[in-house]
């Protein structure tokens, strides 16, 4: 049986088309896109908190670096006879490649030698020690046997928003016995 023109469109409407009309989708995108906002609102202070800690911790970081440069080479020193300086400020000993190494601040960076280990130090301080632990105003230098037993190096740090204090201690087995 063949169907009329007027059978074919009543059969075409019995059909059910499944679907979105234009105001469904748009009506949803205007939801999707307010609670989008809402969530952002919430979400923006914790990145702008998670960058600011990464911005800090930079300095810190990199400072904490060549502060445990400084130790880890001055426990390197040959022996009591060569530690050339050991002032308030600067530290100067030879290694035992027999190579001469000076930790100094130039401006507001911690140098080994000229070369710069950290950036933003806004104080560099050496506190020496004898074999009783007791502080050496006055260390006994090269080329006399040194009373040196024992170094803490501290490094202030500008973190930008604050200043961090770094504090670490040598304690080079050569200058012992």
């Amino acid at each position: 049986m063949q169907l009329t023109g007027y059978q074919k469109i009543k059969a075409a409407s019995k059909i059910s088309v499944t679907g979105f009309t234009l105001v469904e989708m748009v009506v949803v995108m205007v939801i999707v896109s307010v609670m989008s906002a809402g969530i952002l609102m919430f979400m923006h202070p914790i990145v702008d908190l998670w960058m600011e800690t990464t911005y800090r911790q930079g300095p810190l970081l990199e400072a904490r670096l060549g502060a445990t440069r400084m130790v880890r080479e001055m426990n390197q020193t040959v022996d009591r006879f060569n530690v050339v300086d050991a002032a308030a400020n600067r530290f100067q000993f030879i290694d035992v490649n027999n190579n001469n190494i000076t930790y100094t601040l130039n401006g507001t960076n911690l140098t080994r030698n000229n070369t710069v280990l950290a950036g933003n130090i806004t104080n560099l301080a050496f506190q020496y020690f004898n074999q009783n632990s007791a502080v050496i105003a006055n260390p006994i230098e090269s080329p006399n046997e040194t009373d040196v037993r024992r170094i803490e190096v501290s490094i202030t740090v500008d973190n930008g928003t604050r200043a961090s204090t770094i504090r670490l201690q040598a304690q080079p087995r050569n200058l012992f016995g």
